[in-house]
């Protein structure tokens, strides 16, 4: 299962309504495998805690950086 967790309001983006745009969100899972798969087809490694869920990524930071868009 996959939950999704609100970003601090000082790391959302600045649309006028916070919690309102996808990207104030991170995906979550409720076991650190299912974090683990996910973050294999992301391309980084590891996972890390939000409280009793688990996170993509070694870091939120280093997850915050592959769900960046890319330009073309």
């Amino acid at each position: 299962m996959v939950s999704a967790i609100p970003m601090p309001p000082s790391q959302q983006s600045p649309n006028g309504g916070a919690g309102t745009n996808s990207n104030d969100f991170i995906e979550a899972y409720g076991s650190a495998p299912s974090a683990e798969i996910r973050a294999r087809k992301l391309g980084c490694q590891g996972v890390h805690r939000e409280g009793t869920l688990y996170v993509p990524c070694a870091t939120r930071s280093e997850y915050q950086t592959r769900m960046q868009p890319r330009s073309a």
